[in-house]
């Protein structure tokens, strides 16, 4: 069934990219239009949703990687790539692609609220509570109402007692 669903995305990607090249050579003859490069990126970035949505975490990853490299905003692919992670049970490895992420200069406040919130669970489901604890009270101070931070952080106090 995977094999399946690999085959019909794929399958899907090359439709979308081959309709996408005849719409832009037809409007580049007309010369009305050139195409950004950000659509090919939001293709690759969509996809990895796409394959996340339906379990292929290895092919979100890949997909996340790939639009990165093509200039997709390295911090949602860096949080995407970590998620995935997370949902294969690779902690560590979700744990270093979020703090990578956290390194990126010029972060605007919803990213390191994002990224942080994510780091935190990683470490949380690493059973790094004293630590998880420490980055989830940094999020609270930027924003208390962020993705139930509040409680999350009451349930690890009490983890801890």
């Amino acid at each position: 069934m995977r094999n399946f669903k690999v085959k019909v995305l794929k399958r899907i990607k090359k439709i979308i990219e081959g309709f996408s090249l005849k719409i832009d050579d037809m409007l580049k003859q007309l010369g009305e239009f050139n195409k950004p490069e950000s659509l090919d990126n939001d293709q690759d970035f969509d996809l990895g949703i796409a394959y996340r949505e339906m379990g292929l975490f290895r092919d979100a990853i890949q997909s996340f990687e790939t639009a990165m490299k093509n200039g997709y905003s390295p911090t949602d692919c860096l949080d995407m790539i970590g998620l995935s992670f997370i949902d294969l049970e690779e902690y560590d490895k979700a744990e270093k692609v979020f703090r990578e992420g956290l390194m990126r200069k010029n972060l605007q406040e919803h990213e390191k609220l994002g990224l942080s919130f994510d780091l935190g669970l990683a470490l949380e489901k690493q059973g790094r509570l004293e630590e998880a604890l420490q980055v989830y009270c940094e999020v609270e101070k930027l924003n208390p109402n962020f993705r139930d931070v509040a409680l999350i952080m009451k349930e690890i106090e009490a983890k801890l007692k």
